[in-house]
C-alpha cells in the first residue's frame, strides 16, 4: 500500500512544480492554455501511438474491446450516480456549476494517473492497456460528456469532436497493428536503409511521450494556484468526492468482480474506477462556458483526498 502512495505522491510533487510557478508569478494562465495544446497536441499522442503500437497486437486488442467498453461504463456510472445524488445539495447553484459537478462526476482521471500506478505495479503492457481503454473514455466525453457540460442535445454532429489529435494517434497506432498483422510493416522497419531512421523516430516519439505525465501535473498545479484552498471543505465538494472515490469504485468494482472477464482486464479497469476527476475537466469546463474555478476545486480536493482512498481499494482488492 506504502508504494502507491508514494506513487500518488510524486504526481503532487510535479503538480508542486506548477502551483510555485503560478504562485511566484514566473507564468499565467495564458501560459498554462499554451501548455495545454502542447500536451494534447504533440506529448500525449506520442505515449499513445508508441505504447498502443510497440506493446500490443491486433490480436490481443481484439480479445480486449472489454477494457474501451468497460472505461466507458465506468463514466456513464458516474454520471448517473452524480445526477441521482448531488441535486439535493446544488438547489442554489447556477446551472454552469450543476453542469459542472456532473461532468465531472463523470471523467475521471481515466489515463495520466493509472498510467503512473499500473507502471509500478506491472509494466510497460499495462501502460498500453489503460491508453486502449482510454478509447472508450474519449468517445464518452466528446458526445455524452459534451452534452452534459453544454446542456445541448447529442447529435450525429458531436462525432466531429472526436477529431483530436489523441484520437487521431490512436487511429495511426491501429493502423499500424494492422499493418504488423499482415506482415507489412516489418518489411519497411527493418529494411536495411530504413532501419535506422525508424529507430531513431522511435526513439523520439518514446522520449516526447515520457513528458507527458509530468507536463499534466505541471498544468494542473498552475490552474490550482488559484483555488481557495478553503473551498475543497464546502459540503458540497465533500458529498461530490465521497461519491466520486467511495460510492461510484465500490458500485464499479462490485460489478467488475462478479462478471467474467479475464483478471488482466479486471485489474486496469479496477484502477480506472478508483480515479479522482480527470485534469480535463478545467480546461474542457473553460472551452464550454461552464465553471472552471469549480472545476479546479474538485480536481485539486478529490486527488487530495485519493490518497488515502485509491491505496485503500487497491489493498483491499489485493492489487497492493
Amino acid at each position: 500500500m506504502f508504494p502507491t502512495f508514494l506513487r500518488i505522491l510524486s504526481l503532487f510533487l510535479m503538480m508542486g512544480a506548477g502551483f510555485a510557478l503560478r504562485k511566484s508569478g514566473r507564468v499565467d494562465t495564458q501560459f498554462s492554455k499554451k501548455l495545454s495544446v502542447t500536451l494534447m497536441s504533440v506529448f500525449y499522442p506520442c505515449m499513445i501511438f508508441t505504447a498502443l503500437s510497440f506493446s500490443l497486437s491486433l490480436t490481443e486488442l481484439s480479445r480486449l474491446w472489454v477494457l474501451p467498453v468497460g472505461a466507458a461504463s465506468i463514466m456513464v456510472l458516474g454520471l448517473l450516480v452524480t445526477r441521482a445524488a448531488m441535486p439535493p445539495f446544488m438547489k442554489d447553484s447556477p446551472v454552469p456549476e450543476r453542469r459542472t459537478i456532473f461532468f465531472s462526476g463523470l471523467i475521471n482521471n481515466f489515463s495520466f494517473l493509472p498510467i503512473i500506478l499500473v507502471t509500478s505495479l506491472w509494466d510497460e503492457r499495462a501502460v498500453a492497456l489503460v491508453i486502449f481503454a482510454a478509447l472508450g473514455v474519449e468517445i464518452t466525453v466528446w458526445t455524452l460528456g459534451v452534452e452534459t457540460l453544454t446542456g445541448s442535445p447529442m447529435r450525429l454532429s458531436s462525432l466531429r469532436n472526436l477529431l483530436t489529435v489523441p484520437m487521431v494517434a490512436i487511429a495511426l497506432a491501429l493502423a499500424v497493428l494492422v499493418l504488423k498483422h499482415l506482415g507489412l510493416a516489418a518489411q519497411v522497419y527493418y529494411h536495411p536503409t530504413l532501419f535506422p531512421v525508424a529507430e531513431t523516430v522511435k526513439d523520439t516519439m518514446v522520449a516526447i511521450g515520457r513528458a507527458t505525465i509530468p507536463t499534466s501535473a505541471i498544468v494542473c498545479g498552475i490552474r490550482m494556484a488559484d483555488v481557495p484552498w478553503k473551498n475543497i471543505v464546502l459540503p458540497r465538494v465533500l458529498i461530490f468526492n465521497a461519491l466520486r472515490l467511495l460510492v461510484i469504485p465500490g458500485i464499479a468494482i462490485g460489478i467488475l468482480c462478479l462478471l467474467p472477464i479475464a483478471t488482466e482486464t479486471r485489474n486496469i479497469l479496477i484502477v480506472i474506477a478508483t480515479m479522482p476527476v480527470a485534469m480535463a475537466s478545467v480546461v474542457m469546463s473553460e472551452i464550454y462556458d461552464a465553471a472552471p474555478s469549480l472545476a479546479s476545486t474538485l480536481v485539486l480536493s478529490s486527488h487530495i483526498y485519493c490518497l488515502a482512498t485509491i491505496p485503500f481499494w487497491l489493498h483491499l482488492v489485493g492489487l497492493v
